[in-house]
């Protein structure tokens, strides 16, 4: 969850980082670190820089991950790193003295959630093939993740950027992603508590999957669909409720707001209280059919889409 800057974060405005960046201004808080606008002081472009913060330890699993998951980074719909390194802090009041820096294309409309929240406010809704074509673009892009062999642990909309014409999205935020078979106990957030499926929810361990990634990922196309922008969790909700029957709940949400049991079956099928939902590539292909632009800009986009999703699948069988 991301929160209003402190003053003294917003004091780091015009300080050079790497030599490299001059810091225009911190554009939001999390728990695990900041998010800034900087300019390379020698091309003059503006990038995003998250800086994360923790011991040496986190910082190193973080820096290994990142440079294990260097290959996804051509996907068409991931966020992708285009520098990292290690940055000293000179002020101690920092949560630690050593950060972890990622430098990404900037985007001057933020993320999902922004956008979420700025329709809710103007009393409207996001059109149904809009949903659609964000709802297939964040499917490869988890599929493509879950194919090379890693999970996210932390997706939710703040961490999904959109471009300057609202036509693409790209996932980021993996400062948390793991590789599955190395998961460890997750440490959470409010705003992970939010998206968590029912099983790791009742479980001890607490640790997510591929198989609970997708209930994630339909939590967001949720939070799309009716904008109920909160921090509740749908399945604690539902069980808090006494409610007969999840699906219905779910059902009942999407169509009061004036869209299809065509897209009430795609998500639905994604939010079962059960991990046998539906797999990410029975998904895309269900998203696929139900777009109908002209048929050479479907044609385009699943094209590169496709490419990047057999590559990795080659890339994992070749391990």
């Amino acid at each position: 969850m991301y929160t209003q800057v402190s003053q003294e974060e917003a004091s780091d405005v015009n300080a050079i980082i790497n030599s490299k960046y001059k810091v225009v201004e911190p554009i939001a808080r999390g728990v695990w670190g900041i998010v800034m606008v900087v300019r390379n002081i020698f091309t003059n472009e503006l990038f995003a820089m998250k800086k994360l913060y923790g011991d040496d330890e986190v910082l190193n699993e973080s820096l290994r991950c990142a440079w294990a998951m260097k290959p996804i980074m051509t996907h068409p719909n991931i966020l992708n790193t285009r520098e990292l390194f290690l940055h000293r802090n000179t002020d101690l009041t920092r949560q630690s003295d050593v950060a972890l820096c990622y430098i990404m294309r900037y985007y001057k409309n933020q993320d999902l959630k922004s956008l979420l929240q700025k329709t809710r406010d103007r009393g409207e809704f996001l059109s149904e093939k809009q949903i659609y074509r964000y709802m297939l673009q964040l499917s490869y892009a988890l599929e493509c993740l879950h194919n090379h062999g890693f999970v996210h642990r932390d997706l939710k909309p703040s961490h999904v950027m959109i471009s300057d014409d609202f036509e693409s999205l790209y996932l980021g935020g993996f400062g948390m992603s793991q590789p599955v078979d190395q998961i460890q106990e997750q440490q959470m957030t409010s705003s992970m508590f939010k998206y968590l499926s029912p099983e790791v929810v009742d479980s001890i361990e607490r640790k997510v999957t591929p198989e609970s990634e997708v209930w994630t990922l339909g939590c967001i196309f949720f939070e799309m669909i009716t904008l109920q922008i909160d921090e509740r969790n749908l399945y604690m909700d539902w069980k808090m409720k006494g409610c007969d029957s999840f699906q219905e709940e779910i059902k009942n949400e999407i169509l009061s707001c004036g869209f299809s049991e065509q897209l009430y079956s795609i998500v639905g099928g994604m939010l079962q209280e059960k991990p046998e939902r539906i797999t990410l590539d029975v998904l895309v292909q269900q998203i696929r059919g139900t777009l109908n632009y002209p048929k050479q800009i479907v044609d385009t986009m699943c094209a590169v889409c496709l490419r990047a999703r057999h590559e990795a699948v080659s890339s994992v069988d070749s391990q």
